[in-house]
């Protein structure tokens, strides 16, 4: 992303925001026999759904299942084919040349790296491929389509909810620990700088920051490690963390301290792991970003891409410029999850039940904050 970004106005409110409905029902199932002419569009296109990682886990275990359903819903016959780049770059540019050369008529992408990704993409649209830049924005390269949860929200959202716990505490100055997302990620500056920004304002400093490397949560466990040894214990009141995988191993190093009671710590995507983390007390927060919604209108996109047709009316809600031109772009809102918000937020959005959450180890804390 870029200064487009910068200039959108923002609220340093954490109140929830009306979502867009991107239901999956809008998609219809399409019979007809499918056109020779490429350009008139197909009617069974073939989509190739592209994930940067494995280490976080939303994309194997929710987006990729959510998007296959949301396509074979509308498009029985359509083909799906899936790809994870397991964080190479390299390996991400080799499956894009080899979803284009098994037929794929539409590419989903979360990029690993949306810069260096631009070739590929250039070589693919070349070739009359159409292109969703997915949850990342792809740079200097042309891109139908792209959808995101709004990222300077959502970085907000975390500066926020560290400021209002530590007031509630009393606790109005203090050093902070920063753990940032992967540099090579157009999102993780947003999410970093407008976090950042709310915690400035309210009178707090930022002591230690790190952009880690492919949000790898080994990575984000050292860079905590060496920011405790350097501050020392007791040296600091929050860790800012971007994600919920970077926010475990935060966690682990607090606890390998010796720091009683944890500090608060903050995450993103309202991971299984995460949200029990919350209800015991050693995560304080997390953002829960509604992937089926995400997912579901990558694949309205997909599919009215493929066939040549219009896009439900509404969907886009912005232009984006990402170096080669103006970017229709889906923004989406997300919610925050604490201990109290988990019934509202996470169960009322069927993304975990309340028997995922409340296995033995929980079923006290469930209890106590009426998980059901």
């Amino acid at each position: 992303m870029n200064s487009i970004l910068s200039s959108k106005s923002k609220s340093l409110s954490v109140a929830k925001v009306a979502v867009l409905s991107l239901a999956v029902g809008l998609l219809s199932a399409v019979t007809v026999s499918a056109p020779t002419n490429a350009a008139a569009g197909v009617a069974n296109p073939t989509v190739a759904f592209m994930m940067p990682d494995v280490d976080t886990a939303r994309w194997e275990g929710k987006d990729a299942p959510f998007f296959i359903a949301a396509m074979k819903k509308s498009c029985p016959t359509c083909k799906v084919l899936r790809y994870n780049a397991k964080n190479d770059a390299g390996q991400q540019l080799q499956q894009v040349e080899a979803a284009v050369t098994a037929g794929a008529n539409v590419l989903v992408i979360c990029p690993v790296d949306g810069k260096s990704i631009s070739p590929a993409i250039k070589a693919a649209k070349a070739k009359g491929v159409s292109v969703i830049s997915y949850d990342r924005l792809i740079s200097n390269a042309p891109v139908d389509y792209y959808l995101v949860f709004d990222p300077m929200k959502v970085g907000e959202a975390q500066g926020q909810a560290i400021v209002d716990r530590l007031k509630s505490q009393g606790i109005t100055k203090g050093n902070i620990i920063a753990i940032n997302g992967a540099p090579t990620d157009s999102d993780a500056p947003h999410y970093r700088d407008s976090a950042i920004a709310v915690l400035k304002a309210a009178g707090y400093t930022i002591a230690k920051s790190y952009d880690t490397p492919g949000w790898d949560p080994a990575e984000a466990q050292r860079e905590t490690d060496q920011a405790i040894t350097q501050l020392g214990k007791g040296k600091f009141v929050a860790v800012l963390t971007a994600n919920d995988g970077m926010a475990s191993a935060v966690v682990k190093s607090l606890q390998s301290a010796g720091i009683k009671p944890i500090v608060p710590v903050t995450g993103q995507d309202a991971e299984l792991a995460a949200i029990q983390r919350i209800l015991t007390g050693s995560q304080y927060m997390t953002v829960y970003t509604p992937l089926g919604k995400e997912a579901g209108g990558a694949a309205t996109l997909a599919l009215a891409l493929g066939q040549k047709k219009a896009i439900p009316a509404g969907l886009v809600n912005r232009q984006i410029d990402n170096g080669a031109g103006k970017v229709p772009s889906v923004f989406l809102a997300s919610e925050i999850v604490t201990q109290k918000t988990i019934n509202q937020t996470v169960i009322a959005g069927k993304f975990w039940k309340a028997s995922d959450i409340c296995t033995a180890a929980f079923k006290a804390a469930c209890t106590k904050y009426g998980i059901k």
